[in-house]
């Protein structure tokens, strides 16, 4: 049993699910966050950051060092290499372990001037002090020995998913009306451009093809997509119930015919592996993280615009082929079953941090 220490957002579900995953193979987990939340029963730390946001979180590294010397944790892990990574990295504990998932590494996920300057210096400070690297994809591994961090050193694979949570329904879906039942699970920002695929539905409802979505989720856009769903007459077309529980998405995963993401950069997305997992036939941006999981016009459709005739399009083309929609269910099962198992990917992540604490006790015994 290793004691570990992950450097994470408590509110996050990604963090959560790693968390009860290392938890549920027998391992003593604790959470240290910039905000205290409650996390599936795992001990939550809170270290707040002020006024000055993550960045500000830097004078904080004297506080976790107390704060790692009291838990006495077999390894620390930063979750998100220009925040949580970069106040590990402060503390200057060992053997450190970062996890890059995105947009914490993406420069196209920046943002501003100063973000795009400042994120890429964080990460790799942070890099520098690891002592290994976990990347959610081949992509973000690429950005990662870009910054100067050895090819030796980085684990790469997706966290996963839930596949005993996620799977397809018992029985093909056959709706008592003809619409296509879209749904989208991603975050209610600006850069899920959410706004574009309820321009779609729109988009079909003039063709004549009838169209239900779900956008599922919260987040600051809520307000404003409601009222773009008004404004374009939707009605009980396009429904925004919300956040969901996890059984709250697999139930509208398996009622579903397309899923749809349209974000223009992303690390690897477990809404999409989500969907994939309960057989949703994929609509989403043609970027490196989605090629990793779709070909294009074979297992879902990558779309080069986020215009919503465009969207409207690809989801009028996947409705209209059923064949196309059984064989992406089949090739999408089966590529998730293979590479995003969350408990096999789990095992995977601990066996390397397994290695990184024997090295460092027989690095300690040495001297």
């Amino acid at each position: 049993m290793m004691r570990i220490v992950l450097l994470a957002a408590a509110q996050s579900q990604n963090t959560r699910s790693l968390a009860s995953s290392w938890r549920g193979a027998g391992h003593d987990v604790t959470i240290v966050s910039l905000h205290g939340d409650r996390c599936d029963g795992i001990p939550v730390h809170e270290l707040r950051a002020g006024p000055l946001g993550r960045f500000g979180a830097i004078a904080l590294a004297p506080r976790l060092r107390a704060l790692l010397a009291r838990v006495q944790p077999d390894v620390l892990v930063g979750y998100h290499l220009s925040s949580y990574g970069l106040l590990g990295a402060l503390s200057g504990f060992r053997p450190y372990a970062l996890i890059a998932a995105g947009g914490d590494i993406l420069p196209e996920q920046y943002g501003g001037p100063l973000r795009r300057l400042l994120m890429p210096a964080a990460g790799r400070f942070a890099l520098a002090r690891a002592d290994l690297a976990i990347a959610w994809a081949p992509h973000l591994a690429d950005r990662m020995k870009a910054l100067g961090f050895p090819t030796r050193k980085i684990v790469t694979l997706p966290r996963g998913v839930d596949l005993e949570r996620f799977q397809p329904p018992a029985e093909p879906r056959h709706p008592a009306d003809p619409a296509v039942a879209i749904v989208s699970t991603r975050g209610l920002q600006p850069m899920y451009r959410i706004d574009r695929l309820i321009r779609a539905v729109a988009h079909l409802a003039e063709r004549g093809i009838p169209a239900r979505a779900r956008i599922l989720g919260d987040g600051p856009d809520r307000a404003r997509l409601l009222g773009l769903r008004d404004e374009l007459s939707l009605g009980q077309a396009v429904e925004i119930p919300g956040a969901q529980s996890y059984e709250g998405v697999a139930t509208a995963l398996r009622a579903s015919d397309v899923y749809v993401s349209l974000v223009p950069s992303d690390g690897v997305s477990c809404s999409l592996l989500e969907a994939m997992a309960c057989g949703v036939f994929p609509v989403a941006r043609d970027i490196p993280a989605n090629r990793h999981w779709i070909d294009g016009n074979v297992s879902g459709i990558l779309l080069e615009s986020d215009e919503p005739t465009a969207v409207a399009d690809a989801i009028a083309r996947a409705w209209s082929d059923p064949a196309l929609r059984a064989q992406a269910a089949r090739i999408n099962l089966e590529r998730v079953r293979a590479r995003a198992n969350l408990g096999e990917n789990a095992a995977r992540i601990l066996e390397a941090l397994a290695g990184l604490s024997a090295n460092s006790v027989r690095r300690a015994t040495a001297s």
